[in-house]
């Protein structure tokens, strides 16, 4: 019996926490009860439960705190490995992002040009007001976090990860033990569900785009091509769910701005009752960030019943064109790809149907045993006695 240790999170806890530790911790349990036991304990809790723990599994460690228990499980607890969870914060090529999010723009001292803004590394702070909405980035703690970061990984005895690319950027970036492990993002369709019967009218075709901080920019600059498209169909309307609180005069009355939810706090209560027809994701510049992102808001679209229309740099690979989707090449594509799925019911409904063939493939079952031969992989004959 293998015995997996990880941290209790708070309800705030963004979706990373959720799909890349909970979800999977929770599915082992349930799928692999037999073979691995996961228990969630507090901070304070972890030298009552790590005696008896074979592996700690943590994702995105970037604060202080990770690297403390981390040092004091190294001296008090030497048996017990050590495994990462890594996204792709570490290429955040974007001047502003949330302060606790990792950021390596700068990690040489220079500005990033990456979308237009520039900063001053010397700086403790910087504050900027993008769409409405006035932010601060804290350089001092961002610096530190992209340190601890790079500690932890180099010190861990097994990094996780979501996509080939993802794996292969971390090589190339840290001094790593072992090539990290691939262990894909999955999703419970069953959550995408609707729970309650949704009213619109029978013309109406809903639009959908959920996007979060590090991708401002990428929605202001789509935006304008969008609302290019939806103007000229007034049945359409457009769902929003961000972090942002956008300036009312940035859109019309076809947008419908929904404020983001946490995982834990009724994001999936919201976007399976959306009843959405089609699904966007966001033009984004080339660059390793961007190419490390997984499949999973394309995954999430099919589930609600929606087609996507994405970008080619970042979907290419999951996308089989004008089949299981739309692809689109630069801003005038995007408006041509969209108004087809809009106008065009039928071929919808027909690449909606061949995207959820994907869905299978990155179901709980199959995933989480990729998470269970990976643990017994680490941890071999050596098990703690349960």
């Amino acid at each position: 019996m293998i015995t997996i240790t990880a941290l209790k999170r708070p309800p705030t806890a963004s979706g990373v926490v959720y799909f890349r530790q909970l979800q999977p911790l929770m599915h082992l349990n349930k799928y692999c009860k037999d073979v691995c036991n996961v228990q969630f304990v507090a901070e304070e809790e972890l030298p009552l439960a790590l005696p008896n723990t074979d592996i700690y599994f943590s994702p995105t460690p970037a604060f202080d705190r990770s690297r403390r228990i981390h040092e004091t499980m190294q001296d008090m607890f030497p048996k017990v490995k050590i495994v990462y969870d890594f996204d792709d914060s570490p290429w955040r090529h974007i001047p502003m992002t949330h302060p606790s999010y990792v950021f390596t723009g700068l990690i040489d001292g220079k500005q990033n040009l990456g979308c237009g803004y520039k900063f001053v590394w010397e700086n403790k702070e910087t504050t900027m007001e993008v769409g409405g909405t006035v932010h601060t980035f804290d350089i001092t703690r961002n610096s530190r976090s992209i340190d601890t970061q790079k500690w932890l990984a180099s010190n861990a005895d097994r990094l996780t990860t979501t996509t080939d690319v993802l794996s292969k950027a971390l090589v190339s970036e840290y001094d790593l033990k072992t090539k990290p492990e691939v262990l894909p993002n999955f999703l419970i369709p069953e959550l995408y569900t609707p729970v309650k019967d949704i009213t619109k009218d029978e013309d109406e075709i809903r639009i959908g785009w959920i996007w979060g901080f590090s991708h401002l920019k990428d929605f202001l600059d789509l935006l304008p091509y969008l609302k290019d498209v939806v103007n000229k169909y007034p049945n359409v309307k457009v769902y929003l769910m961000t972090e942002f609180e956008l300036k009312p005069e940035l859109l019309t009355d076809q947008f419908i701005v929904i404020p983001a939810k946490s995982i834990f706090n009724g994001y999936f209560d919201i976007v399976r009752n959306m009843d959405l027809d089609i699904g966007l994701m966001h033009l984004a510049e080339n660059n390793t960030y961007n190419r490390c992102k997984s499949p999973l808001k394309y995954l999430e679209m099919s589930a609600l019943g929606a087609v996507s229309v994405a970008p080619v740099t970042l979907y290419g690979d999951y996308i089989d064109p004008n089949k299981s989707g739309l692809l689109y090449q630069n801003k005038d594509d995007f408006k041509d790809k969209l108004s087809k799925a809009i106008e065009d019911k039928q071929a919808r409904l027909d690449m909606l149907k061949e995207a959820k063939k994907l869905l299978p493939t990155y179901s709980a079952g199959s995933v989480v045993l990729k998470y269970l031969d990976l643990f017994e992989n680490i941890v071999g004959d050596n098990a703690c006695a349960n």
